[in-house]
């Protein structure tokens, strides 16, 4: 769980000591056991296994270990490179999405103020809510991996919207009549975003009848439309890493070659003159070393879901939920502004805005 307030694990970058010693966000909780395990694998051969070999003629030096070394290094290091560029590539995605849908609301806000006619607030309201509903089913859609909600359950989803989105799939439409192949539920929620897109530019295309002046110059119609395209251009690169993970063979090769080093290190250390203390102590730390670069390289490459240090990506979609209202309110007024916010309310128990149901009004 994120601390409040927070959308990624906040920590001190000036106290060594905070940095060393914090707990939320770290990856000590998950590699302890692997050192644990190492150091008993250690006390094991020194007080056991090594007797035995010798009594067999086996003996085992760290000439393996001291020229593998170099390829077990760079397997790991490549993979968490790897791992760090989908982590700041999926971050931009994120950033373009949120960028986008913000921008669209405030465009189209400011570029038709002048018209106040109730049907002209009216179709900036349902652009407004269908704007902030491609965001959110696009966050569903994010963190289906994890959360196995699709995006068209989502609490903020109208029926009229929903029964469109759900018409145009497979398990629950007529999409099947024309697909090529039986597509799963995964495939299903990571194509919903891309429908409710199309949804926010038919929308978007109402403004000939809800404006005074009728249909918008070419002008101002490119630029919303260059707007929904960064949405859909950034959600489609997000899909793209989606369905293209880190190569297989990269990742198996690295992870065998690690495990192998790494558990047989109390062996190669056998040979070294060090007392049995200096052993558990070089072993617990290149453990800690080896199996906390692996770990943190598999939180890196899903960065949605529920991890400590995974975006909260849904925490950001709201403060774009609260621009959005505020551009509706700065051009139609309060009233107008809270439609849109009664139609976004989504779970309540997940609601964080005043209402007569929270202490946040004291």
């Amino acid at each position: 769980m994120k601390l409040p307030g927070e959308f990624a694990v906040h920590y001190e970058t000036r106290n060594h000591w905070a940095v060393i010693t914090q707990l939320h966000g770290s990856v000590y909780i998950y590699i302890w056991k692997y050192c644990v395990f190492n150091v008993l694998m250690m006390l094991l051969d020194f007080f056991v296994f090594d007797d035995l070999m010798a009594k067999h003629g086996i003996k085992i030096t760290d000439k393996g270990h001291t020229i593998s070394i170099f390829f077990v290094a760079f397997f790991c290091v490549t993979r968490a490179n790897m791992a760090l560029a989908r982590f700041n590539t999926a971050r931009s995605n994120l950033g373009g999405m949120l960028a986008s849908i913000r921008a669209l609301t405030d465009a189209v806000a400011s570029h038709t103020m002048d018209d106040q006619t109730e049907a002209a607030k009216a179709w900036r309201n349902k652009l407004a809510y269908h704007s902030c509903l491609t965001l959110r089913v696009a966050m569903a859609a994010c963190d289906f991996e994890d959360k196995q909600v699709m995006p068209w359950d989502v609490p903020e989803m109208d029926d009229e919207t929903k029964t469109k989105i759900m018409r145009a799939s497979q398990s629950k439409g007529i999409a099947d009549q024309w697909g090529y192949a039986k597509r799963t539920p995964k495939e299903e929620a990571y194509r919903v975003p891309f429908v409710m897109a199309q949804i926010l530019r038919m929308t978007l295309y109402e403004h000939k009848t809800a404006l005074e002046g009728g249909e918008l110059p070419v002008g101002f119609l490119l630029k919303f439309n260059s707007l929904i395209d960064g949405f859909v251009n950034s959600y489609n690169a997000q899909n793209k890493m989606f369905t293209t993970p880190m190569p297989f063979p990269m990742v198996q090769m690295a992870r065998t070659m690690m495990f192998l080093w790494v558990y047989t290190l109390p062996f190669a250390l056998s040979s070294d003159g060090s007392t049995i203390l200096v052993h558990c102590v070089v072993v617990m730390l290149l453990t800690y070393a080896f199996m906390g670069l692996e770990t943190v390289s598999l939180q890196l490459d899903d960065p949605f879901g529920n991890d400590e240090n995974d975006f909260d990506n849904l925490g950001m979609a709201k403060t774009v939920f609260e621009d959005v209202i505020r551009s509706i309110d700065m051009v139609d007024g309060t009233e107008w502004a809270l439609k849109v916010r009664a139609s976004m309310k989504g779970d309540p128990a997940e609601d964080k805005f005043p209402s007569e149901s929270t202490s946040l009004l004291v």
